[in-house]
């Protein structure tokens, strides 16, 4: 199975790049030798704690593995130059079409009056906000159903304030949209990139 993990796996943890701008510094100047241990020390935990999590899931299948490999390897940087692509698609981005807007699919489903006590966001994060008002206004989110909303920490960004991704401001502010809404309740869980649990209160 090809290996495919560098510093970029953690960049999602503002403590990581921190410690590593640590373990930098040190070695620059008069740093006590039990200081830089501790530095070196706190980057491989964060490094074990993540494979420590690899190892106990399962892995994919051959074909999986296969498509994590030549997705990772696609030129998705030059794609975009091209033209091919509308935006720079990062290797990250893994599940399904990678191109295009969701709320064609939101708009589509309520025409067919589907209704769900599940829905699940991940997509390009400039569009959460209109979403999660569209998934209301169309009455796609059964009554007690749950919205799962994936990277609402956004490498640190809404909490840091350090602004490491371009995008990380439609974050913060459908973060906010979600705290002030008063029909659902909500709990952020510090995993990752951050995942929220938004559930619809009963009608």
């Amino acid at each position: 199975m090809a290996e495919r993990r560098d510093d970029r796996s953690y960049s999602f943890d503002p403590v990581y790049r921190h410690l590593l701008r640590a373990r930098e510094l040190s070695q620059n100047g008069d740093v006590p030798r039990d200081l830089k241990a501790e530095i070196n020390r706190a980057i491989e935990l964060c490094q074990q704690r993540l494979q420590y999590c690899e190892d106990q899931t399962t892995k994919p299948s051959p074909a999986l593995d296969h498509l994590i490999t030549e997705t990772f390897a696609y030129p998705w940087e030059d794609a975009h130059k091209e033209g091919r692509v509308s935006y720079y698609a990062t290797p990250r981005m893994l599940t399904g079409n990678v191109e295009g807007p969701a709320l064609n699919s939101l708009e589509i489903l309520a025409e067919k009056q589907m209704k769900f006590d599940v829905i699940f966001i991940d997509a390009d994060k400039t569009g959460y906000v209109q979403y999660y008002r569209t998934i209301f206004e169309k009455d796609l989110l059964a009554s007690e159903g749950t919205i799962i909303v994936d990277n609402v920490l956004k490498d640190g960004d809404p909490y840091s304030g350090e602004e490491y991704e371009s995008n990380s401001g439609a974050i913060s502010e459908f973060n906010e949209m979600v705290l002030r809404d008063k029909n659902v309740h909500k709990v952020m869980i510090p995993v990752r990139d951050g995942v929220y649990l938004i559930r619809r209160m009963k009608d």
